[in-house]
């Protein structure tokens, strides 16, 4: 196993929460568990702070290998063999990527506790302030944020709740929002501690229009 010089370890330690080794062990743990996405991101990630790394490398592309041999496996089993002979190659669908353009290589437990923190309302400002190179906290802080200014506009229709003929309807609909409100918040934190993005349906389209 070759080392990385002293100032890229420790680097990669704050930008990561954990040494390289122990990143190192975590690729290999996936590797056995066939979880290939995760290695190749894990690999990467090393990679960028380690100009040689023999064993590293070869992980990877044993991986990336795999990786594409389990998709490809995955996408004939799919389609049918008569769909198959019979669609132009113009018309095949663009293979997807399961990665959906997001960090899934080793997260730290900060990371994981402030994202989860993010969801208490306007406290979405802190994985976005504290980790700003992280994109798990990125994700989570500005959905986290576009959920609270959601929940908090709403509640203006408070206001209303006095107004004969609708007040009881107001009340009821804030009542409602709240007990929703609520469970949200609770899904959100569990699955942001877990290491896990949650996408809230219309929450998530927005929070991927803010550019901060």
């Amino acid at each position: 196993m070759e080392q990385a010089n002293q100032e890229s370890a420790a680097q990669f330690q704050k930008n990561n929460g954990m040494s390289i080794e122990e990143a190192y062990n975590h690729v290999k743990n996936w590797y056995e568990e066939g979880k290939y996405s995760e290695v190749i991101d894990g690999c990467e990630e090393i990679l960028r702070y380690v100009d040689s790394y023999e064993d590293v490398q070869r992980i990877l592309e044993d991986s990336k290998a795999k990786l594409a041999e389990k998709n490809h496996s995955t996408e004939e089993a799919a389609v049918p063999q008569e769909a198959k002979s019979s669609t132009p190659p113009s018309e095949k669908p663009e293979k997807k990527n399961n990665q959906d353009e997001e960090y899934k290589g080793a997260l730290s437990t900060d990371e994981k506790i402030l994202s989860a923190i993010g969801y208490l309302g306007f406290l979405a400002i802190l994985p976005l302030l504290l980790k700003k190179d992280s994109k798990y906290c990125d994700f989570h802080g500005k959905q986290a944020l576009v959920l609270a200014i959601f929940f908090f506009l709403f509640r203006y229709l408070g206001i209303l709740r006095d107004i004969p003929g609708i007040g009881g309807l107001i009340k009821f609909m804030l009542g409602t929002v709240m007990l929703f409100e609520l469970v949200v918040i609770i899904i959100a934190m569990i699955q942001a501690y877990r290491g896990k993005y949650w996408k809230i349906p219309l929450i998530y389209g927005m929070s991927q229009k803010l550019k901060f």
